[in-house]
């Protein structure tokens, strides 16, 4: 089953008021009872909802997941095409063709790509210390 962001934080605050409500039977708006279990219970059920949607993004965004091509795909032609019905480019996967002419095996490709992320991460390092001059 698929939840957008709108039934997740709807569904969270509906559970935060119930179980707030549950917990303060007897006690009226105004009471410091009332707004410290409000306080517990909201953030519980945050920090829940946070540790459950960074388990679910790691789990849809792993290479050849639900989100993302396996690491073999830079053995592959890559291009976009318009979804009508979604109004945005989609990325679609062609026929093999080799990455600068060689076909690459997952394990090759994974450190290739690994790579890649070296060599980013590096030049965003270096244009930070070249700013700011150490």
């Amino acid at each position: 089953m698929d939840y957008g962001w709108i039934e997740i934080a709807v569904a969270a605050i509906f559970v935060s008021v119930v179980i707030t409500l549950v917990l303060s039977r007897g006690a009226g708006w105004l009471s410091w009872r009332f707004w410290r279990n409000a306080m517990v219970v909201s953030s519980t059920v945050m920090i829940l909802v946070l540790l459950w949607l960074s388990f679910d993004t790691a789990a849809q965004t792993r290479p050849g997941g639900e989100r993302l091509a396996p690491w073999t795909v830079i053995n592959h032609e890559v291009g976009l095409k318009w979804n009508p019905e979604k109004r945005w480019q989609e990325p679609v996967v062609g026929e093999e063709t080799g990455f600068f002419g060689k076909v690459y095996s997952p394990e090759e490709a994974y450190e290739l790509v690994a790579k890649g992320k070296l060599v980013v991460q590096s030049r965003n390092c270096m244009e930070c210390h070249t700013l700011l001059g150490n």
